[in-house]
């Protein structure tokens, strides 16, 4: 029992010490103001640590009672890690469901079993807002009650078991009979004959080495229990992936999947492996007393560093196999035998050479520094910073510091490998010629010779060159924080001056998906709308695009405007409704070295734009400010710009008609916003001549692929969905669920504005949404949809979802009903387009689906709602996703309960009719208006409960 209370005391006091620098590191929250609650640290350590450590070293414990084998201990420490992780699984906790909720049976059945606590933890604490969160306490009762008390009472019987059963004596151990040395030998001396030079010796001595390095490694039992380790750990990770939850689609197991995984997870891993066999490996033979004898040889010492070298690097190939074929087992076992050899094949190009590089700087450190601790802990920093985020987190981005850091780039079946290629190819070259040559200046050092510096030059002029040449690519950036800073100072102050407007667009855009770059020219038809005299105007070009030229023209007046971003002051000024031209032209492009943007990124196949985002912008932009709030404390900047209240004065929005000519390599299709009128090849290159028939709002986007294409025509309205010749599975059922979409839409709200609606497939490298909809056209990530496994998915319909949320924005957000970004604006978008989701959920899957995507809902807002301070839903801010998406569905299920779906959709139609562009734009409170016009007054109550009140 003495071992057992010193573990357990030694294993307390480690845990004791996190909770006491969590406890320090309140006190230096600049924002903290509260009054210290040393209860709010005690309870959960007494409550949750201390009983879980408790568990786990009796359990331990008593394995090493009976077994008294090393091995058996850690597979077992590790055995239990792997069952805990499993027993969570298949009983439903809301900590393995990928993020989303669970049941109340799921939560109820986790927080018992769980033996950790920590599902109890979560069922007690789900539903409790941001201000109970920071200020109460658990309640010890029902379920956390007595999970903590069921494995305490477990934890003593084992304790107790293995007492009874365990055997306080030494055993003994078998003497054989000494052997005289006279009949232990019985072979014959024979001289044998041998060399000790030339390239074949050192060669042989370098097999050698490599040899006995990996099997000393292999053999050991780290080696077991790491390997057994990453290939659960990764088999987790696989399944998550492929699962998604309960909120989104199972995904089909493409190499893809699989390979992005492997990028996302195991570079880290493989550092950590680096930095503690690298170590061990090195000291081996000092430790073992053997280095002695091994120097006595004519070995060179090169060889043995050398060696060491190979060996891990060996050793990182061996443990990357190992991931790749439990990754092929997953593709078996879901019945996907479709596999890209070549994308598993660039990951030990893309992982396992950055890590031959990280090994490499290790062991030469080692070589330098003598002090066996210090190496180690130089050696764990310099490979850190050069290879791990934790140098991007200090700051250390430069890709000539950032030497040995994996490809950071992802895999896309569109698209195959992106630009961050050939800038990885040059940094790997980099890093390479940097080790080499810090080999040969470490052989050197330990073993002058005069053959080695011609070698060292050599080395020493490829890493200059390597690393200017790399200089030289990476672009020049001023400060953006210190320019957003400046043009904060300089142009605020024209915030709420009004501008002219935007009414026509020219344009024309050329896309060049090989290189990676894109080309803009255009023209704005301004008009002062407004009833003030205009005699200045401010422009802003968008980051990340490059300006070539911008005029402004008025009759015979053209003035050429120089920067990025301008404040033009008008030698004319304009009067109310009078006009001007804007000329514009810029380009845009990226590649490894300067990064891409989410939505700016063209690739070579699978492109998507927002071009709007990058179109110059008249007017001050809120979304310029420096948003973080210490950062701008720190610059003495005070408050950003708050968002519009609601019951600011209405501003119009700007709905412009549309003229887009978009050019594209011959072999790649164009889908872009309005109607398409005409298409044409010139010249090796496709040109799509895109209008809109009526005026749409600031908003286009376009996408530029080998699309393969399907189109029918419903009830006088096209459906056409481009997408790749890889994903034809969900097409159908897409068209399909579009045609349902259409009916009730058009049935309840009113007539399409188009003669048709697209979707098209983009790349998976474009992250950030499932969908995303503009006038006449939706976009679709590959993965999200288009490649999504709805045989294999038992939860949802996502197709049928997404069909209809993105459709309806057809007339909520995205084209008709536009309201202008203030408090409660996507209540009549996204909150709406949810309510016509769970409608078609209604009308196509049934009652019993519906209430269980209300669930679904209820339970991912309760879940959100803990970690923002929550406003009522008609003044909801748009980074609320969580209240204007899940709570809002579950509120407008609620009122088609109250009132009824008719009077609902009634109020809709009158709502659309009364604000639909060209009329005043709507705010929250005109939808609240329809609603009690529709509904009985006895029920106003309730709905202002629904819309207009926190309810806990």
């Amino acid at each position: 029992m003495g071992r057992f209370t010193a573990v357990f005391l030694l294993s307390a006091l480690l845990m004791l010490s996190l909770s006491t620098g969590v406890l320090l590191s309140q006190f230096t929250q600049t924002e903290y103001n509260g009054t210290f609650q040393w209860t709010y640290y005690a309870q959960p350590f007494f409550l949750f640590s201390v009983p879980n450590l408790f568990l786990y070293v009796a359990l331990l414990s008593g394995v090493a009672w009976f077994s008294s084998r090393k091995l058996l201990v850690y597979m077992v420490a590790l055995l239990l890690y792997m069952a805990y992780l499993v027993v969570m699984l298949y009983a439903g906790s809301p900590l393995m469901s990928a993020a989303f909720p669970a049941s109340e049976q799921a939560q109820y059945g986790a927080a018992l079993l769980d033996p950790l606590g920590l599902s109890a933890f979560y069922q007690q604490t789900n539903h409790w807002t941001i201000v109970q969160k920071n200020s109460q306490l658990l309640q010890l009762s029902g379920v956390l009650l007595l999970n903590r008390c069921g494995y305490l009472l477990f934890s003593g019987l084992v304790i107790g078991f293995s007492l009874l059963r365990y055997r306080f004596q030494i055993p003994t151990k078998s003497r054989r009979s000494p052997t005289s040395s006279a009949h232990s030998f019985q072979g014959q001396y024979r001289p044998l004959t041998g060399f000790a030079q030339g390239v074949a010796y050192h060669y042989s001595v370098l097999i050698s080495e490599v040899r006995l390095s990996l099997l000393w490694i292999i053999r050991s039992i780290p080696f077991a229990v790491l390997a057994l380790s990453l290939v659960f750990y990764m088999a987790m990770e696989y399944y998550g992936t492929l699962d998604q939850g309960i909120r989104l689609p199972e995904r089909y197991a493409t190499t893809a999947v699989f390979v992005n995984r492997i990028l996302a997870n195991v570079p880290g891993l493989q550092v950590c492996i680096v930095l503690f066999y690298s170590h061990e490996l090195f000291y081996r033979s000092r430790n073992e007393g053997f280095s002695l004898l091994e120097r006595s040889t004519p070995a060179e010492q090169v060889t043995q560093l050398v060696a060491q070298w190979l060996s891990l690097s060996l050793l990182h190939v061996l443990m990357l196999t190992l991931v790749i074929g439990v990754a092929l087992i997953f593709q078996w076992v879901y019945q996907y035998p479709t596999v890209d050899w070549s994308a598993y094949a660039a990951l030990y190009a893309f992982i396992g050479l950055p890590v031959s590089i990280s090994s490499g700087l290790a062991l030469c450190l080692y070589w330098l520094i003598p002090q066996k601790g210090l190496s180690l802990l130089v050696a764990t920093v310099v490979v850190l910073l050069v290879s791990t985020s934790l140098g991007k987190i200090l700051g250390l981005t430069h890709p000539l510091i950032r030497l040995a850091a994996p490809y950071s780039g992802r895999y896309s079946e569109m698209n195959g490998w992106d630009a961050y290629v050939e800038s990885f190819s040059w940094r790997l070259a980099y890093g390479w010629s940097v080790v080499l040559l810090l080999l040969t200046f470490t052989v050197q050092r330990k073993s002058p010779h005069l053959r080695s510096i011609p070698i060292l030059v050599l080395f020493l002029v490829g890493s200059l060159t390597l690393g200017l040449t790399i200089h030289a690519k990476v672009p020049k950036r001023g400060d953006r924080l210190a320019e957003r800073q400046w043009y904060e100072q300089q142009f605020r102050r024209f915030r709420d001056q009004p501008k002219p407007r935007v009414t026509d667009i020219r344009t024309q855009v050329d896309l060049f998906p090989e290189q990676h770059r894109y080309r803009v020219r255009g023209t704005y038809q301004l008009v002062n709308q407004s009833s003030q005299t205009l005699d200045q105007v401010l422009w802003t070009l968008p980051e990340g695009i490059e300006l070539d030229s911008l005029v402004w023209v008025r009759g015979q007046l053209r003035k050429v405007l120089p920067h990025q971003t301008q404040l033009m002051r008008l030698e004319k000024p304009l009067q109310p409704g009078d006009t001007a031209q804007l000329h514009f032209s810029f380009h845009s492009g990226w590649d490894g070295f300067s990064g891409h943007e989410a939505f700016n990124a063209i690739v070579q196949n699978g492109t998507f734009l927002r071009l709007s985002n990058y179109f110059p912008q008249i007017g001050y932009q809120t979304d310029v400010e420096i948003s973080s709030p210490e950062e701008r404390r720190n610059r003495g900047l005070g408050p950003a710009s708050p968002l519009r209240p609601l019951e600011a004065p209405r501003s119009p929005t700007d709905f412009i008609r549309l003229d887009m000519l978009v050019s594209t390599p011959a072999a790649q299709t164009v889908v872009g916003v309005g109607s398409l009128v005409g298409q044409w090849t010139q010249q090796d290159r496709q040109y799509f001549h895109f209008q809109t028939p009526t005026q749409v709002p600031f908003r286009f986007a376009l996408s530029s692929a080998h699309y393969q294409l399907r189109r029918v025509n419903h009830r006088g309205t096209g459906i056409e969905v481009y997408y790749d010749a890889k994903h034809p599975e969900n097409v159908n059922h897409l068209i399909r669920r579009t045609q349902r979409a259409l009916d009730y839409c058009q049935r309840e709200f009113g007539p399409y504005p188009f003669p048709g609606i697209r979707f098209a497939e983009v790349s998976s490298f474009t992250s950030g949404f499932a969908g995303t909809a503009y006038p006449a056209s939706i976009f679709m990530t590959e993965d999200l949809l288009f490649h999504a496994n709805l045989a294999g998915d038992l939860q949802q319909d996502v197709i049928n979802e997404l069909a209809a949320h993105e459709l309806s924005h057809q007339w909520w957000g995205a084209n008709q009903l536009v309201p202008d970004e203030r408090e409660g604006s996507k209540l009549l978008t996204e909150t709406l387009a949810m309510y016509t989701e769970l409608m078609l959920v209604k009308h196509t899957l049934g009652y019993e689906k519906t209430l269980e995507h209300v669930a679904l809902h209820r339970g991912i807002y309760e879940q959100e709602r803990g970690f923002t301070t929550e406003e009522p839903l008609y003044r909801v801010k748009p980074e609320n996703d969580h209240l204007h998406y899940s709570k809002g569905l579950v509120a407008m299920y609620q009122l088609s309960e109250l009132i009824g779906e008719k009077r609902v959709n009634q109020a809709l139609r009158r709502l659309l009719a009364a604000h639909a562009y060209p009329n005043a734009a709507p705010v929250s409170t005109d939808l609240l208006d329809e609603l009690y016009r529709v509904s009985p007054p006895a029920t106003h109550p309730k709905i202002d409960a629904l819309f207009k009140q926190v309810q806990r």
